[in-house]
C-alpha cells in the first residue's frame, strides 16, 4: 500500500500536467496531445522513481 505522501505527489503532479498543456502548446508550437503523452512520461518517470527501492512484498 502506498502511502498518503505518494497519492498525494502523483495526485497534484498530473493536475499540475494538465493545467500546464495549454501553457506547453504555445511555447513549443507542438499539438495538445503532444503535451498530454510528454506529462504522462513525466509521471511515469515520478512513479517509477518513487516505488525504484522497493521490493516485490512492499509493492503488492
Amino acid at each position: 500500500m502506498t502511502s498518503l505522501l505518494v497519492r498525494n505527489v502523483r495526485f497534484f503532479l498530473g493536475l499540475e500536467i494538465l493545467v500546464t498543456v495549454p501553457i506547453f502548446k504555445p511555447l513549443t508550437d507542438l499539438p495538445s496531445f503532444m503535451g498530454i503523452l510528454f506529462g504522462l512520461g513525466l509521471l511515469w518517470l515520478v512513479g517509477d522513481l518513487i516505488h525504484y527501492r522497493k521490493n516485490e512484498d512492499e509493492l503488492n
